[in-house]
């Protein structure tokens, strides 16, 4: 019941769009899949829920959910303060919990605002962030965390513009181009920073509409030669995006100014399912998986290697084993590269034991050793969230 309920919520979230279908990831959700309890948990810790959302109330009331012993959740209390407009420390994830509720309940105000975590355990609310909202067709429009957890990104409904914000200086900048917020409810974009935070992309799931890549300390804008950035390198040197038309996937390499430079067939046994910086701090190389991509969303996908492509030629150069922990079997995302040979993987698992808890974990895996180390784990009390990682770059 379990895999089922979760194949038919990713079949949902990731059915083929017009001329962008097969190997390539194209969900606008960046980054990573937006979690659902599932019935059999549903029924085990209904009190639970209930009580949480019978205390909510008005947005601001403390959701007091019982905390497991030993389990470090997240949104065990009060909604945080506002992020502050001055200087705070670096952040290393975000989430949306809908106040722990679920995602099809009516939920306004705070409830619909990403959540920011600092390296410390301090929380804030983005308050002019766009999380969710009824009137959008599934899902949550984006916020990004920069690779050093410095810069935040995200979509201010009040102007329409994403915006990216300093969290050492508290100052934000706009970028340069206004997306309707009509459109972000029905297809939201997808954010990638650069390896060094300096520029972001913007991508999106419709094949007609230009991706973009921003300055993010002027706001300056370029339109890139495709919808879809698979990754952006340290510098944004090397900036490459896919086509995909469901026959054969093209790579597509461009400059910061958004001109092309050249364009490479991808090979059709791997699939491309990155949702962060997929291209090396050199830029010259790409992440891949193994085989094409699995139809059977319900059986386990296990990621024990990751295949490594030249940007130039399309083509496999080499493939790394990885040691993951026997628990960690369905891996869900390769969020990107967290420095010159390491990359950065996200799990999404129920919490064994602890009833009504949804945990996403991220691990940084050496690609010369392939070993791991757990970076994080994003535990919350909710039936439905969905969450990032942030501040993993070495």
């Amino acid at each position: 019941m379990t895999r089922l309920h979760e194949a038919l919520q990713d079949l949902a979230e990731e059915a083929p769009q017009p001329d962008l279908v097969g190997r390539v990831m194209t969900r606008a959700r960046r980054r990573r899949r937006a979690r659902i309890l599932t019935a059999p948990v549903v029924a085990v810790g209904a009190a639970t829920v209930v009580a949480a959302v019978s205390l909510l109330g008005a947005p601001g009331r403390n959701i007091g959910p019982t905390v497991a012993p030993g389990e470090r959740v997240l949104n065990a209390g009060a909604l945080p303060e506002p992020l502050p407009d001055h200087r705070v420390e670096p952040v290393k994830y975000a989430y949306l919990d809908w106040c722990a509720g679920a995602r099809s309940e009516v939920r306004t105000g705070a409830c619909t605002k990403w959540r920011v975590v600092s390296r410390s355990g301090k929380q804030w609310l983005v308050a002019d962030s766009l999380g969710s909202a009824p009137s959008m067709s599934g899902g949550s429009a984006p916020l990004e965390i920069s690779t050093d957890g410095r810069l935040i990104a995200y979509y201010r409904p009040s102007d329409e513009h994403v915006v990216v914000r300093n969290l050492l200086s508290g100052h934000v900048t706009v970028v340069g181009r206004r997306l309707a917020l009509a459109d972000v409810r029905q297809n939201a974009p997808a954010l990638t920073f650069s390896g060094d935070g300096r520029r972001l992309a913007i991508s999106f799931s419709t094949p007609s509409v230009h991706a973009l890549l921003a300055d993010t300390a002027t706001g300056g804008v370029h339109e890139l030669p495709g919808s879809w950035v698979l990754g952006l390198g340290k510098n944004a040197s090397t900036v490459t995006l896919v086509e995909d038309d469901g026959k054969r996937a093209t790579l597509l390499v461009a400059g910061p100014d958004g001109r092309l430079r050249s364009r490479v067939l991808l090979d059709p046994k791997l699939h491309y399912e990155s949702l962060g910086n997929a291209v090396s701090s050199d830029g010259h190389t790409l992440l891949a998986l193994p085989g094409p991509r699995s139809k059977d969303l319900s059986a386990p996908s296990p990621l024990d290697t990751v295949v490594l492509v030249d940007v130039r030629t399309g083509k496999e150069v080499g493939r790394r084993h990885l040691r993951l922990p026997e628990e960690t079997a369905r891996l869900a995302d390769v969020i990107g590269w967290a420095g010159d040979t390491k990359i950065f993987l996200g799990v999404s698992a129920i919490v064994p034991r602890r009833v009504g808890i949804l945990s996403d974990r991220g691990y940084v895996a050496d690609l010369n050793t392939g070993k791991t180390r757990m970076f994080g784990k994003i535990s919350l009390r909710a039936s439905h969230t969905d969450t990032t990682f942030g501040g993993y770059g070495s």
